[in-house]
């Protein structure tokens, strides 16, 4: 019911090219056909309104906790981050090679250095001050 294009065709074509990224069809279709094709489009989850606020919160908590564990099971860790793997990003911290969708891509040393920080630091507000302190090397004053 969506302009343009049905929910299920979103999802197919978001699945095309991501299959990692969590997916919540919430809708007004009940049917048991209607659930299933959903999940055959590639949902994670399938909700029917009218819903419960605390059971939709669960269920987004819940694709994100797991998006996240996913996401760590794609890194491979040997002390400091070396290689690093997202969605159809691969970044390699030795080589500094990084490729998006298999394309590469050019990153300076300082684009590399802030990269490598934020994903050492995931989950986490890092603040100005130890950004420029830990990245830029600018001492605290």
């Amino acid at each position: 019911m969506l302009p343009g294009m049905s929910g299920y065709a979103v999802c197919e074509s978001l699945r095309a090219v991501d299959m990692d990224t969590p997916v919540l069809i919430l809708t007004a279709r009940t049917l048991t056909e209607d659930r299933t094709r959903g999940f055959d489009a590639g949902a994670n989850q399938y909700l029917t309104k009218p819903f419960d606020l605390d059971e939709f919160l669960s269920r987004v908590k819940n694709l994100l906790t797991f998006h996240s564990r996913s996401e760590s099971r794609h890194r491979k860790e040997i002390g400091k981050v070396v290689t690093f793997e997202f969605a159809k990003a691969r970044i390699n911290f030795e080589t500094f090679e990084t490729t998006v969708a298999d394309v590469p891509v050019r990153l300076t040393q300082l684009e590399m250095t802030l990269l490598r920080y934020f994903i050492e630091n995931e989950g986490r507000v890092i603040p100005r001050r130890e950004l420029l302190e830990n990245v830029w090397a600018c001492p605290a004053h």
